[in-house]
Formats: C-alpha cells, sequence, structure tokens
C-alpha cells in the first residue's frame, strides 16, 4: 500500500542528518557514536557490493565521490578527490578510476544480561568505493586498526564477519587444528629448541620425571614414554594426553615446571578452542573477555 508523503524525500532526509551532526564523508570512520553505546561489546562486518558508476560532488567536505579510494596500510584516504579548480577536476578524471565496488563497514553491539531480548540495530561505520585491489595484508591492518580504535572508546570487538572472498578468508585462514596441536606438541620434542617462558625453561624432561617417577603410576598420569617419543610425530591421541588435567596437575605443583605448565596449558586452550566440538562459544571468547 503506498501511502503519499509518508518518507520523506532524500534532500529533507540529508539535511536530518546533517542537522544532528551525524553526515558521514566517505571513507571516514566514526567512532564517536560508540560512546553512547548501551554494550561493551560488538562485532564488526564487512561487505564489498557492485554500483553504478558516477561521481558526485560532497559540498560538506569539497570532495568529489565516486573514485576508487587509495588504501595506505589498509586504511583508505579520507577526502582525497578534492579540486579546487576545473583543471583540477579534469586531472582527477584522467588519473583515476571510478569505482565499480563499494566497501562497506558495519557494527552491532552485543545485547547486555540486563536486556537479553534487545537486540541493538546495526550500524554504518564506514563506506568507501574501490577496486578491490586491496591486499589480504591490508586487510588485517585496518582489522587491527578498527579494533584498537573501538577499544579507545571503551568497547571490544569480539569478532569480524564477511564474504567468502579469498582474500579475507586469507586474514581469518588457521592451519587444520589439528595438525596446528601436533606442531606445537612437536616443537616441545625438538632436541633442538630452547623454549623459556619467562625464566622458566620449558623442556621435556619434566614430562619424563613424572613418567620415571616411582610415585606416580601410569593410573596417575596415563601416560607411556611412546607419549613422548612418538615414531609418528602426527599422532594426535599423544597429545591429548600430554594435556590431560591429571598431567596438568601434576606440574603444576612442580615448581620447576612453571615453564612446561604454561606452555601446555596454552596447548590445551588451543585444542578446546578450536578442536573440542563440545567447547561452547562462551567458553571460547571468555579469555576475551577477563
Amino acid at each position: 500500500m503506498a501511502l503519499e508523503a509518508s518518507i520523506s524525500n532524500l534532500t529533507t532526509i540529508s539535511d536530518l542528518i546533517s542537522e544532528f551532526g551525524t553526515r558521514l564523508a566517505e571513507a571516514e570512520f566514526k567512532f564517536e557514536p560508540l560512546q553512547q553505546a548501551h554494550s561493551n561489546f560488538c562485532f564488526c562486518s564487512e561487505d564489498t557490493t557492485g554500483v553504478i558508476r558516477k561521481i558526485e560532488y560532497d559540498s560538506s567536505t569539497n570532495s568529489f565521490i565516486g573514485f576508487s579510494t587509495p588504501i595506505t596500510d589498509g586504511i583508505p584516504s579520507v577526502r582525497h578527490f578534492q579540486a579546487n579548480a576545473f583543471e583540477d577536476l579534469k586531472m582527477l578524471y584522467d588519473t583515476n578510476e571510478m569505482a565499480r565496488l563499494l566497501n562497506v563497514h558495519m557494527f552491532q553491539r552485543i545485547p547486555t544480561e540486563d536486556n537479553p531480548k534487545i537486540f541493538p540495530k546495526p550500524c554504518l561505520l564506514s563506506a568507501y568505493g574501490t577496486d578491490n585491489r586491496f591486499t589480504s595484508i591490508d586487510i588485517l591492518r585496518r582489522w587491527i586498526y578498527i579494533f584498537q580504535s573501538f577499544l579507545n572508546q571503551g568497547v571490544r570487538i569480539i569478532g569480524f564477519s564477511t564474504d567468502a572472498d579469498n582474500k579475507y578468508m586469507s586474514v581469518m585462514r588457521l592451519g587444520n587444528p589439528p595438525h596446528l596441536i601436533t606442531k606445537w606438541r612437536n616443537r616441545l620434542l625438538s632436541s633442538t629448541a630452547n623454549l623459556c617462558y619467562g625464566n622458566d625453561k620449558i623442556s621435556i624432561k619434566h614430562i619424563e620425571n613424572l613418567i620415571d617417577n616411582t610415585n606416580y603410576t601410569k593410573l596417575v598420569h596415563g601416560l607411556i614414554m611412546s607419549d613422548i617419543n612418538p615414531k609418528d610425530r602426527q599422532n594426535y591421541h599423544s597429545c591429548i594426553k600430554l594435556i590431560s588435567d591429571d598431567v596438568l596437575n601434576l606440574l603444576k605443583s612442580d615448581a620447576n615446571a612453571n615453564g612446561t605448565f604454561a606452555y601446555l596449558a596454552l596447548l590445551k586452550m588451543i585444542m578446546k578452542a578450536y578442536v573440542d566440538r563440545s567447547t561452547n562459544v562462551l567458553e571460547r571468547i571468555s579469555p576475551f573477555l577477563n
């Protein structure tokens, strides 16, 4: 059903936005609204969509929008295309490509425990024309910049989401989780690696001492010598035995094994976060909430 005059025209909407000081310039990241956030946690997203190529003049910033915005260390340049004379405008057209894509950044606050059923609306963080020629390193640097800027406003980003573009997937990519764990364990087994945690030494000798200690039987720690000297370096099961609660508790009680305890405790966190399917979402992100 069409209701005449029920929605303001674009000019009126633009004037209202300007009146409240919320106008967004191309490539500008608006972090100030975060100060009014009712939640200290949020989730960010980034996506690119196709647009009709055209150039428009933004009188509020005296700049032209619609060109492919230059990217420096992952950050788009704000008010890059400004011209004070016709010759300057002609130079912009001759030396720059009109953007065929629009890169959009959004964020949404996470509901609080006080209002778990009230979902805050997503907000626009930034938008700019692009030619999609930036690299995965550019994306990573941009996300680090966004994360730190949010943190400066007292808001912590708990994650970024995007589509399946190869560049974005490269930023978020992890190796095969079981392989990551065995690789971490194999570093501990290396005879040439000299690992330390502060002033504490990380050594497989501490595990050997547990196995050789006559006060402990296999029923106590569940280990055998082949677990620390496996013929198959990709043996995932032996990794799980090394990070059992029994082994960690015994290492924790040994003042000389603080480094090895910290190393294996971190390995267990990796396993719970990336391999153990029984780990719920809150457990996965809880270390970042403290």
